[in-house]
């Protein structure tokens, strides 16, 4: 006995429900008119369809969710009706602009006056190139100057000098030696009578001039030698010195002056740059502002998967990034999505058949079978109780008259037993722990091991046979 309740323990929960609410039934029930007949059911061999009942909504199987590529959040300023059919790249929503459209003016006054840096500082580059270029010439032509002008004096004024200071002693000392023979011979014609002494001293004079020219000469030679050209090699020689430095200097401010207008290019480049691709993003920001199917459909509010917030999509409402604003389903493939209590899950599997009613469609009913069983529980909304629940998906045969958002019902065949004792739920009855039903003969209480239960009857596992009648209500007191 307790292996055989420890086997179905879990089996019970299919029917407990419906026990229960029998048996609460019977207690706010009113007694049978003791004339009238008891209704009895017979134990009879027969074939169990186990179910689970669950509720939900018709679905698509696969939908279009549209997410808005907005990057801050946005205000709704026109909504397509819920329901409507559209078209691909058909405009479903827009949000206000009036901010982003002030973002782009000042982006684009932005990019004006970084393009105008661009072209400032290119000039500024340009003319920088020429200055350097200029400059640079004007250096080097400064140092070939000097290498010349040194060139020139020691191959050739050091030398004409030198020869032309030798030349002037060499004259002077002639003439001096010509002076005094001179002299001598005007001495000698005083004598004679030939010359007066007048002319005698003038050629005294003359000679003592020529010896003073002389001496003059040999000074020059030495102050040549000794101070003028040195002095002049040492200027010719500094001169190159200090053009091949302000060459070099020239060389080096040029590069700093020309690397410093090309870093003040390449960053007004930059900026430009960034501010172009800034405005770029703002205005692919504006154009997300305006929301187009991305396929034809119909079009339903807010997440499939989040349905109590499909009441807040609506005109006026705040947007977050990444939220889901609208559906458009693809109704080629439908199913049912119903939730299961956390009691009753543990016995829906993949695969199992399925059948769905839908209260817009009386009359007509939609086969399927479970494709998900999802794992772990849906998240409370709002309104919550302490009932978990579990999403399950069934794809339906056919979409035929279903449209997104229907309520429908689906008994999901969890199981079946075949060629078993089996009577009405409505026949067991409890006494404490114990199941059992009222006989029909005497009305006295059988207990009887119950197996699993469909929503209509339970399994008689031992306590009864075939063809026993049983009571469908409980016996007076005084029966």
């Amino acid at each position: 006995m307790m292996a055989w309740r420890k086997i179905n323990k879990r089996w019970l929960g299919v029917g407990a429900g419906v026990l229960l609410l029998i048996l609460i039934s019977r207690c706010h029930s009113s007694p049978e008119d003791a004339s009238g007949p008891v209704p009895t059911a017979q134990v009879e061999r027969q074939s169990l369809v186990l179910e689970v009942k669950a509720s939900g909504e018709i679905q698509a199987r696969e939908s279009n969710r549209i997410v808005p590529k907005i990057k801050r959040q946005a205000v709704v300023s026109f909504l397509i009706p819920e329901g409507a059919r559209v078209e691909e790249e058909e405009v479903v929503a827009r949000f206000a602009t009036d901010e982003i459209e002030r973002r782009v003016r000042d982006a684009e006054g932005t990019l004006a006056q970084a393009e105008l840096k661009v072209v400032s500082t290119r000039t500024e580059l340009d003319i920088q190139i020429l200055e350097n270029s200029n400059t640079l010439k004007i250096a080097e032509q400064a140092v070939s100057d000097a290498k010349l002008e040194l060139e020139k004096f020691r191959e050739g004024d050091r030398g004409k000098d030198v020869r032309a200071a030798d030349l002037a002693v060499s004259t002077s000392e002639s003439r001096y030696e010509r002076s005094i023979k001179k002299y001598h011979e005007a001495q000698s014609l005083l004598e004679e009578g030939f010359m007066t002494e007048d002319q005698v001293e003038e050629e005294r004079i003359a000679m003592e001039t020529a010896e003073v020219d002389a001496e003059t000469a040999r000074l020059e030679v030495k102050i040549l030698a000794e101070y003028d050209l040195p002095l002049r090699l040492a200027k010719a020689e500094n001169a190159l010195s200090k053009a091949l430095t302000e060459l070099e200097k020239t060389r080096k401010k040029n590069d700093v002056q020309l690397r410093s207008r090309e870093q003040e290019y390449q960053t007004a480049l930059v900026a430009r740059d960034r501010a172009q691709a800034d405005l770029d993003e703002l205005q692919k920001e504006l154009e997300n502002h305006v929301v187009k199917a991305p396929t034809q459909g119909v079009v339903t509010y807010g997440d499939p998967n989040n349905p109590w917030r499909r009441g807040d999509v609506q005109v006026g409402m705040n947007l977050n990034p990444g939220e889901v604003l609208l559906t458009i389903p693809d109704m080629r493939v439908v199913q049912a999505v119903v939730n299961v209590p956390e009691a009753l899950v543990d016995q829906v599997k993949v695969g199992q058949p399925a059948s769905v009613a839908v209260d817009a469609l009386p009359g007509r009913t939609f086969r399927g079978t479970v494709a998900l069983v999802a794992e772990i529980a849906n998240p409370s909304g709002w309104i919550s109780s302490d009932v978990k629940e579990f999403k399950v998906e069934i794809p339906l045969d056919t979409n035929e008259g279903l449209r997104p958002g229907f309520s429908c019902r689906a008994d999901i065949e969890t199981g079946r037993i075949d060629d078993t004792l089996a009577l009405p739920v409505q026949a067991l009855f409890r006494q404490g722990e114990r199941w059992g039903v009222y006989l029909a003969r005497n009305s006295s209480f059988r207990e009887v091991e119950v197996g699993r239960s469909s929503m209509t009857h339970a399994e008689i596992i031992s306590g009864l046979n075939a063809g026993d009648e049983v009571r469908l209500t409980a016996p007076e007191p005084n029966e």
